[in-house]
This record gives C-alpha cells, structure tokens and sequence, in this order.
C-alpha cells in the first residue's frame, strides 16, 4: 500500500470513529436526538470533515518517521492541531466542537502512521509505544501552538473550572 493511501486510510478511520461518537446517544451531550443552543450535531459532522485533513497529514508525517525522512520532533504535532482548529472554525459556527478530539487524536494519527504496516492493520503495543514516543517528542514550538489552538476553540468553562 502506497504511503498516501496509508494517512488516507487512516484518516478515514479515525474520521468515522467521530462521525459514530457523536450519533451516539449521550445524554448531557449533542446528538441526532439532542442540540444545544448554538451546538447542533451538524455542526460536529462539519467539524469531523474539516479535521480528516489534518489526520492525514499527522499519518502521513508519521509515516515519514518511520521510513527515516523525518526525525520525531520535526512533527510539528502543535502546529497540526492549531491548523485543525482553524479548519474546524471555518467549516461550522457552532463552536468548539472537537477540540478535545483534536488534542486526543491527532498524536495518534501521527503515532498510527509510524506503526502502520502492509497489512492494513496496526499493532495495539507498537502503537501504544509510538504514541509515547510522539507525545515526549513534542517541542515548545508545539506547546505554543497547542496555546494558540485552545485559544482559537474558545471553549466554554476555560477558566473558570
């Protein structure tokens, strides 16, 4: 399997995990059955397509990883997840939707793309292990970037929980 279709597969897996998440039934949360005020649940599917990009992009680094191309730190995991905020932002006027989501998955795009194999399938361990290792990879230009990212979401409760 190519490189490209790799992130691609990737990306759409972790793409329809949210699509599912947020049909789910949650109560206190939005779904098909339940909208907030300025949250609807169109406003997380619009979010879930706006990130497949930047999961792609994360897979594809990490790809780059593990073929030697790219060293762990050059990730650039931070600016990953503030260009995916920023997307979010552009494809719905709901509010922050996912960035919890962004912040939870987008290092595991990354860490997925340095374990993938030819099979079309990941090893749970390997995946676990290279999660670690992008997390501990991670630069201050990262942690600005995450700063940024959190700031554009403008969740609700920042602050003052």
């Amino acid at each position: 399997m190519h490189c490209s279709d790799k992130a691609e597969h990737v990306s759409k897996c972790l793409e329809l995990a949210i699509l599912l998440e947020v049909s789910a039934n949650k109560p206190g949360n939005v779904n098909r059955a339940n909208d907030f005020e300025r949250t609807r649940y169109e406003h997380f599917l619009a979010s879930a397509v706006a990130m497949s990009p930047s999961f792609k992009i994360a897979a594809e680094r990490g790809i780059a990883v593990s073929q030697k191309n790219l060293g762990l730190d050059d990730i650039e995991l931070g600016l990953i997840i503030k260009d995916c905020v920023m997307s979010v932002n552009a494809w719905q006027h709901g509010g922050n939707t996912l960035l919890g989501t962004a912040l939870l998955l987008l290092p595991i795009a990354a860490a997925a793309g340095i374990t993938y194999d030819n099979e079309r399938a990941l090893d749970v361990q390997g995946l676990r292990k290279n999660l670690g290792f992008v997390v501990e990879s991670t630069t201050p230009e990262d942690a600005v970037n995450v700063y940024e990212a959190i700031r554009t979401a403008n969740p609700s409760g920042l602050g003052k929980v």
